[in-house]
């Protein structure tokens, strides 16, 4: 059995891509999927192995996956926005590098009186005013973005933002 303890984040899995069970991993560390045949997925709680059929890179952040046994779109959604693991000892010296600012793809943007603003699952970095895309369409500019708490484990970032910058209705 796989435990919390024995795996790290890599990224979150983003969208489906075409019909045959292929699904966009936005990393937020530099990690070559060279160095692993699975990646372990958080099934009700359970941590599942994955073994990988095939990939490809769209960019230096981004891979197209195909797991073994996944073969169809309506297989891979249910992986949509959930967070892609792998054993610690795979990262190796990546372990300790410094993450970049796709690490924060997969938390939850919440205010500090705890009122969810959306999860993160974008950046766009195209230009220099980078932004945190949220599930809910919300764009956030990073510099705007005062962060009071940060939870790894739960995937949460409790923020301040400037007034009127976003209007919440929870």
């Amino acid at each position: 059995m796989i435990r919390l303890e024995e795996i790290a984040p890599i990224g979150v899995f983003g969208k489906t891509h075409g019909i045959k069970g292929e699904i966009n991993l936005e990393m937020n560390i530099d990690f070559d999927l060279e160095d692993t045949p699975y990646i372990i997925v958080d099934i009700d709680g359970i941590f599942v192995p994955f073994f990988i059929d095939e990939y490809r890179y769209k960019t230096d952040t981004t891979a197209l996956i195909l797991f073994e046994d996944i073969t169809t779109e309506e297989r891979i959604r249910p992986f949509f926005g959930k967070t892609a693991y792998v054993k610690k000892e795979t990262l190796g010296e990546n372990e300790n590098d410094e993450m970049s600012i796709n690490y924060y793809v997969g938390f939850t943007m919440l205010t500090a009186d705890g009122k969810k603003i959306g999860q993160i699952v974008e950046i766009d970095d195209s230009t220099a005013n980078v932004l945190f895309i949220l599930d809910n369409d919300i764009l956030v500019p990073v510099g705007a973005v005062e962060v009071i708490d940060l939870d790894p484990e739960k995937h949460t970032m409790v923020v301040e933002l400037p007034e009127g910058l976003i209007e919440i209705e929870n």
